[in-house]
């Protein structure tokens, strides 16, 4: 009986190592990939659109990766690691779509589970103010008033699934600080257009005044 007893609890201990070597696999997968993910925005910001899309490929690589490991051990899917990659991949690739004016992917195309998909398009409306900000510094407002039409339109889609009750947990905070996001970025873009306005107007008084000065110079050669 001893001898059985040893055996059986060989095997659990084997199993047991198995298991937590899975799961540091995909620990060190999934911060491969969360890093992927933020060199792939930072290039998008910089406008490196081949090296995002490269990161990209690569984070979307270690996806597939992990959810194949997950097919064979479904507890490893409770990693909140995991979680964070499938939002930060969401983020980025939505990100990079955004440039390219190819919104929205579905996110079984993406690869990951629809709640994380939900909570990566929240945390992408930091990244569309940030855009915005950029391309209300190089004065190029149409660019800024796009972005500000996308974040309302993701905040209003996803504040369904918050309201009346959350289905998502971190969904409300990350509502809260997006509502609030949005509308700092409405100030910004409303504020630079009125500026940009002013600006116009002045150059055209500027340029009549100047037409003025002119006409009088030249009658009075005369």
């Amino acid at each position: 009986m001893e001898l059985e007893l040893d055996k059986i609890i060989d095997s659990i201990r084997a199993e047991l190592e198995s298991e937590e070597e899975a799961k540091e696999r995909l620990v060190e997968k999934a911060r491969l990939g969360i890093k992927a993910c933020g060199d792939a925005i930072v290039h998008a910001h910089r406008n490196n659109i081949s090296k995002s899309i490269s990161k990209l490929q690569e984070a979307y690589n270690l996806i597939q990766e992990i959810n194949m490991l997950i097919e064979k051990q479904h507890e490893v899917l409770n990693l909140s690691i995991i979680g964070d990659l499938y939002q930060e991949y969401v983020e980025a690739k939505l990100f990079m779509d955004f440039i390219e004016r190819q919104l929205y992917p579905d996110y079984n195309e993406l690869k990951v589970p629809g709640r994380y998909y939900v909570l990566g398009l929240a945390d992408l409306i930091g990244e569309l103010r940030r855009y915005a900000l950029n391309a209300i510094r190089k004065d190029k407002l149409e660019e800024a008033e796009y972005a500000l039409q996308v974040m309302e339109e993701i905040f209003d889609n996803i504040y369904s699934l918050e309201s009346p009750k959350s289905l998502l947990n971190g969904l409300r905070r990350k509502c809260d600080i997006a509502r609030s996001v949005i509308e700092k970025t409405r100030g910004d873009v409303t504020s630079a257009s009125s500026n940009s306005r002013l600006i116009k107007h002045v150059k055209i008084l500027f340029e009549k005044l100047s037409s003025l000065d002119d006409k009088s110079g030249n009658s009075g050669d005369s």
